[in-house]
């Protein structure tokens, strides 16, 4: 096989999809987890609702920020109405989405990211984002 046959063989690398991650307290979304390059060098940041880059990272040990900021996505306000219908009523909530050609996709609603032992770095923001999940009171 020549190199003109093998060339229309591959296939055009597709750029892995940025999966948006909203960390939902109380029925609202509060900070937005963006997982990029999945399958290269995976980095992970986190924006406010305002899209502005947060300090912190996690829950994967071992992944970082990324060198480049993640833009905000086009249907941010979408998302988060999403994330506030499908959160309603929840003390916390991840509600995972995707954007892919100007349409949000819903991927999933985890209750117990990283099975509740996920941590963040710097260390302050387990209590920092713990403080944030208000549990109901039990009534007698």
């Amino acid at each position: 096989m020549d190199y003109k046959q093998h060339k229309l063989l591959l296939k055009p690398i597709q750029p892995d999809l940025s999966d948006y991650k909203f960390f939902c307290f109380g029925g609202e979304p509060v900070y937005c987890q963006v997982i990029r390059d999945r399958r290269s060098t995976e980095t992970i940041d986190f924006y406010d609702m305002n899209w502005e880059h947060q300090e912190f990272c996690g829950l994967n040990p071992v992944t970082r920020n990324g060198l480049t900021p993640v833009a905000r996505p086009a249907t941010l306000e979408m998302m988060r109405q999403i994330c506030r219908k499908l959160a309603k009523g929840k003390p916390f909530v991840r509600i995972d989405l995707y954007e892919v050609s100007g349409k949000v996709y819903f991927g999933e609603v985890t209750f117990y990211p990283m099975s509740g032992m996920g941590t963040f770095t710097p260390n302050r923001w387990n209590s920092v984002l713990g403080e944030l999940i208000h549990l109901p009171k039990e009534e007698s």
